[in-house]
């Protein structure tokens, strides 16, 4: 390795740089490290940068297959990172944490370990062995618009009580974890790939966020209690399932939802008790005629309501003038 006081060159033949390699107070001066081309750099080990206070911009060699932990920790002038992930098999814990919190990511190449995450324009690096964990380079929780999160198979708490604005469910997911976007009060839309595969929304999954309608795809056939309570901005909800379980109170306390639409639901629908209670500014709601079971208490609370409406066909119930009867 050949160094001055703000430069190091890595040797094309070079094949490991050590855990803490670099994290000593020699290196605090460090403002620049270079790779030679061909580089046959395939490890770098845990904090092996850490503490470079005056590193400022990484150009890492697509020759990488293993980063480790804590690699850059508290490179706090650390600016621009360009990374091709095309080789990683092991991505470490959080290698950027404690660096600049404007920090620019820009990543190339696609990998089985990491995956490229874009909010806003900004790339991120989130890990997924089969599943989302945790965002790998990330200064608090995540904000702004999700645009890209393609090939994560499962959610598990990484959105609650972030700043997300909107956000596409990818067709890979095949699950979220409860309360995956509670808190999320600056959350208005949310979109799902057509070919989207997920068929429950969790317990508190979209609580007290911002959205103000909602299409869901055919494939739920499952919404859990509290999935949507308090989201006070939804004033429409379409159901495209041919069959639904409303279990508890999925809808309780949308303040503002005037509007219930179920376009394709002629099997099984299920209310739970207290499902839409306490919203205040429906009016009217068409039941489907596969209406199946209906819990007292469904619409407890709705002081604007009506009537309730049913589709000719149903053999358990019957409405007339606007109330239902079994």
């Amino acid at each position: 390795t050949g160094s001055s006081a703000t430069t190091v060159t890595i040797p094309s033949s070079v094949m490991s740089i050590g855990s803490n390699a670099f994290n000593n107070d020699a290196s605090r001066s460090l403002t620049e490290i270079h790779f030679e081309g061909n580089s046959a750099l395939t490890t770098i080990g845990d904090s092996a940068f850490s503490s470079c206070t005056s590193l400022t911009t990484v150009t890492l060699p697509g020759s990488l297959t293993t980063i480790g932990d804590y690699v850059f920790q508290s490179c706090t002038s650390l600016s621009i990172v360009n990374m091709n992930i095309t080789n990683i098999m092991k991505f470490g814990a959080d290698p950027f944490r404690y660096c600049n919190s404007s920090m620019t990511l820009n990543i190339t190449g696609e990998s089985d370990v990491v995956e490229k995450l874009t909010i806003d324009g900004n790339d991120f690096l989130v890990s997924h062995d089969g599943n989302l964990l945790d965002l790998v380079y990330s200064f608090g929780v995540p904000h702004g618009n999700i645009t890209s999160l393609s090939n994560v198979r499962s959610l598990n708490g990484l959105f609650t009580n972030s700043n997300i604005t909107s956000i596409k469910i990818p067709s890979t997911l095949a699950s979220f974890s409860d309360s995956e976007f509670s808190g999320c009060t600056n959350l208005s839309l949310i979109t799902f790939d057509e070919s989207v595969s997920i068929n429950t929304i969790p317990v508190s999954c979209f609580s007290n966020t911002a959205i103000s309608t909602i299409d869901l795809p055919s494939s739920i056939s499952t919404i859990n209690a509290k999935a949507f309570n308090l989201c006070h901005s939804l004033k429409s909800v379409t159901f495209n399932g041919t069959t639904l379980s409303l279990i508890g109170d999925p809808f309780a306390y949308c303040s503002s939802l005037d509007s219930v639409t179920f376009t394709n639901l002629n099997s099984a629908l299920t209310m739970g008790a207290n499902a839409f209670a306490s919203c205040n500014s429906l009016k009217n709601i068409n039941l489907p005629s596969g209406l199946s079971a209906i819990a007292i208490g469904t619409f407890n609370g709705c002081s604007s309501l009506e009537s309730i409406n049913l589709q000719p066909g149903c053999t358990k119930y019957e409405s007339v003038d606007g109330l239902l009867f079994e």
